[in-house]
Order: C-alpha cells, then sequence, then structure tokens
C-alpha cells in the first residue's frame, strides 16, 4: 500500500504526545499511587490529547458517513456505536506498567454518556482555576488511550477506503510505523517482533 508520512500526521501527532508522556514518566511513575497527581505538564498534555481525540473523531465520522458533518461528541458517538461499534471494545494495554484501561467503556455500557475523561477535559479546559486538579495523569492516561484508538480505527478507516477488502489489524499496526512505545491494543494485533 502506498502510505506517505505525510497523510499519517494524526499516528505521527499522537507519537509525539506518547514521547512527552514518556518524559514525564521520569519525574512520576505510571502507577495507580500516581493516578491524582496533577501538573501544569500534565495539563498541557491532557488537553493537547483530549483536544486531538476531538479533531481524529470528527475525521473518523466523516470517513464513516462522508455525507455527514458530526460537530460535537454526541454526534460523534451516534455514528461511532452505529458503524464502527467495534471501536469501543478496545481495551488499551500499557505492558511496560501491567496497567489496562476502557477509554469508551461509557459509550458501550451508558449508552448517552461519555467518559469521565472527556467531562474533565471540559473543566480544566474552561475552569481551569476550580478544575486544575483534574489534570491529572490517570486523567491523562485515559485520554491519550482514547486517542490511541481513535487514531488506530481512523488509520484503519482510511485504508480500508482505498483497497478491495478490509485490512486486518495486525495489517493496521504494521503499516503504522514507527510502532508506539507504550500503548498497546489486543496482542493479537502485533506481529511478535513489536514486543521486541
Amino acid at each position: 500500500m502506498n502510505i506517505t508520512r505525510k497523510s499519517l500526521a494524526h499516528w505521527n501527532y499522537f507519537l509525539s504526545l506518547e514521547s512527552d508522556l514518556v518524559t514525564i514518566t521520569r519525574y512520576i511513575e505510571i502507577d495507580p499511587m500516581n493516578f491524582r497527581t496533577f501538573s501544569v505538564e500534565l495539563a498541557k498534555l491532557f488537553l493537547a490529547s483530549t483536544s486531538e481525540v476531538d479533531v481524529v473523531l470528527k475525521l473518523l465520522c466523516k470517513c464513516l458517513k462522508s455525507n455527514l458533518n458530526p460537530r460535537s461528541i454526541g454526534q460523534y458517538r451516534k455514528i461511532i456505536t452505529e458503524k464502527m461499534p467495534q471501536l469501543i471494545e478496545e481495551p488499551v494495554r500499557i505492558p511496560r506498567y501491567s496497567i489496562e484501561f476502557d477509554p469508551w467503556k461509557k459509550w458501550r455500557v451508558e449508552k448517552s454518556k461519555n467518559p469521565d475523561w472527556w467531562k474533565n477535559y471540559n473543566y480544566v479546559k474552561h475552569h481551569r482555576d476550580k478544575y486544575f486538579a483534574e489534570a491529572n495523569l490517570e486523567n491523562v492516561l485515559k485520554s491519550l488511550s482514547g486517542l490511541f484508538v481513535v487514531v488506530s480505527f481512523y488509520y484503519k478507516c482510511l485504508f480500508d477506503s482505498k483497497r478491495e477488502s478490509p485490512m486486518s489489524m495486525r495489517g493496521l499496526f504494521v503499516n503504522l510505523e514507527p510502532s508506539t512505545v507504550l500503548f498497546r491494543l489486543k496482542p493479537e494485533y502485533y506481529s511478535f517482533i513489536h514486543f521486541g
């Protein structure tokens, strides 16, 4: 498949955000005991990653249903749950720290509710003086997990639109290079070499 680096702009941006998180781990260990830790650096990462979730969800919805122009998380939720329900089933693992998140569980379980990390993002974005503590490690990890799922499925949709038959998830992650450092979806999606 002819894929240019330019066409992977959202993947590359996700990798950049992941790299920022790796730098933060030099000072804050990814551990449930630190989940409530908040800081300016975590706030920047939280706002950037969740803003990118919004951007990529809109692109994914357009890929799935090109005649629509969704403008809100509620509209994204309706399209995604109808056209790509497997997205909301994806757990995200951080094998290095033996942690797993289910970033889109609310869309699956409480069909009209958005993830708590999304709500907290809006609090931090609009009322930082009151809700700055929500710019914490746990929300950053959940937001980046949600972004990882959305970016992965966006590129699957994009690649599938240029193929005669759907690409497997394993094929997707062969094409999304370089690979992630921390985040993984289901183990069967990866070639053995990715776990090095």
